[in-house]
């Protein structure tokens, strides 16, 4: 599939909106660690820069390309307070990102391996919240994520 660049040419007719390595993540870089053979290509602040597109959809964060020898993955993670009360807004906004990404064919469709959420805070979801995340093939937010996950149980 394609790169972050290709895909993000496609969304908004810019690629000028990536930054290299894990720089579009500003200070919360730190939540984001790579395997060992991985490393960071560029990122994007997804949300900001399709804000003024559309500013009334429930934006993703950041998309992240990594790389490991040729093989290439774009990794998506919002960064969000993780209670039970967020987790109805973070689908919507995985329901968006894929739903966008879905109508780019340079962008491959995000999924469970991919998507991340990043919980600015402590994590505190009830148990139907948890079921409900389950159901939208989402894992548990987490305070740090180790890319890529795949292969990992959700």
């Amino acid at each position: 599939m394609g790169s972050l660049r290709q895909c993000l040419r496609q969304l908004i007719g810019v690629q000028a909106v990536t930054q290299s390595g894990l720089r579009a993540l500003g200070n919360h870089s730190t939540k984001v660690g790579l395997r060992r053979g991985w490393k960071e290509k560029v990122s994007v602040n997804l949300d900001e820069a399709m804000r003024e597109l559309l500013p009334n959809d429930p934006r993703w964060d950041y998309g992240v390309e990594i790389s490991s020898g040729k093989r290439v993955r774009v990794e998506w993670i919002e960064l969000h307070p993780a209670h039970s009360g967020a987790v109805g807004e973070v689908i919507r906004k995985a329901r968006w990102l894929k739903a966008r990404l879905s109508g780019a064919s340079a962008c491959e469709r995000p999924s469970l391996e991919t998507m991340h959420w990043l919980a600015t805070d402590g994590v505190h979801i009830d148990a139907q919240r948890m079921r409900q995340l389950k159901a939208e093939g989402m894992r548990m937010p987490v305070k740090f994520v180790q890319l890529p996950t795949e292969g990992l149980n959700p």
